[in-house]
């Protein structure tokens, strides 16, 4: 399973792609939609990931309790 810290550099790494992205020049606009539609994919699921393991730490926590 990814480490908290890990969604933390994908994110990043997301982040600093989509700038890339943004920053080329013209003629490439479907390419940078289907882009910014992927790392809006990536994003929903590191998020779902990042509660899924959120919640998971939780549970641990009230069976060690």
């Amino acid at each position: 399973m990814i480490q908290y810290d890990q969604f933390q550099l994908i994110q990043k790494a997301l982040a600093s792609t989509a700038q890339e992205i943004e920053g080329q020049e013209g003629g490439q606009s479907a390419q940078l939609t289907a882009a910014i539609e992927d790392l809006a994919l990536a994003q929903a699921y590191i998020e779902r990931s990042e509660h899924a393991f959120l919640m998971k730490e939780t549970y641990q926590h009230r069976l060690r309790s």
